[in-house]
């Protein structure tokens, strides 16, 4: 009874909708009725898609400009684009999750910031911010090898457990199928 009450509502429900026709007569009435108006310059649709075009052609080339800047070593402290490569760098390292992949990860930008500071002395510029970073660099580095030195040892020491464990348990079962067949 009430699966078909519910048809039935569902039924007058799109009955009562105006059809197509409908809806075609009243917006042609509705636009011969309204005044057209010519929109301002900026609401044009070819202006609209120009400024997609320009921000894909921004975005694109900005894109560019970080490779850039994230490989050349030549790209330091004093210069412009040394924000982008700190971004693209904090980027990068909130991807690697595993410690091997920070300790990879920790000594490819000690090898960075050491190749900047070849660049530095070469230019005859201070170099106590860039030792202060291989420092950091370095101390962090540590760290990683210790937490994973510690769970390599963790997990060395829980496997041969868990062998010991299982050895026991295949010689206690040995024993006991001994035994029954002693019985026997």
């Amino acid at each position: 009874m009430k699966l078909k009450i519910l048809y039935n509502l569902w039924k007058a429900k799109y009955a009562s909708k105006p059809d197509r026709l409908f809806k075609s007569n009243l917006w042609r009435e509705l636009e011969q009725a309204l005044p057209y108006e010519i929109p301002f310059w900026y609401q044009q649709v070819w202006f609209k898609w120009s400024m997609v075009g320009a921000a894909c052609l921004l975005i694109v080339s900005s894109l560019g400009t970080g490779v850039y800047a994230y490989n050349n070593p030549e790209v330091t402290e004093d210069t412009p684009l040394y924000a982008v490569k700190q971004v693209i760098e904090r980027l990068e390292e909130a991807t690697k999750i595993t410690p091997v992949a920070k300790e990879k990860f920790l000594k490819k930008e000690i090898f960075r910031r050491e190749a900047e500071k070849k660049v530095m002395e070469k230019r005859g510029q201070s170099l106590n911010k860039v030792e202060e970073r291989i420092n950091k660099l370095e101390d962090r580095l540590k760290i990683e090898k210790e937490q994973l030195n510690n769970k390599k040892d963790y997990i060395l020491k829980n496997n041969v457990e868990d062998q010991k464990s299982k050895k026991s348990a295949l010689d206690h079962k040995k024993e006991s199928d001994d035994n029954n067949r002693d019985k026997k």
